[in-house]
């Protein structure tokens, strides 16, 4: 069983992966969504104890916006 479950928001697919496996080798459990728009829903599907997130976003929103959304 997973520590937490985290939700990595990052549009570089090589970060990403570099990042969702060293969470996971530590027992996190990660989902990986690319853009800033996929958060809620990705939100709404599964328990989320952590967003990891970065700002500078590819797409329609930015890391900023979608913290305020969150929020």
């Amino acid at each position: 069983m997973s520590m937490a479950n985290i939700l990595l928001v990052e549009d570089d697919e090589n970060l990403a992966f570099m990042l969702s496996e060293n969470l996971e080798v530590e027992g996190f459990g990660v989902q990986h969504v690319k853009r800033g728009e996929y958060v809620m829903e990705a939100i709404d599907e599964n328990p989320i104890d952590l967003i990891l997130m970065d700002v500078d976003l590819a797409g329609d929103m930015n890391g900023f916006e979608v913290a305020e959304k969150v929020r």
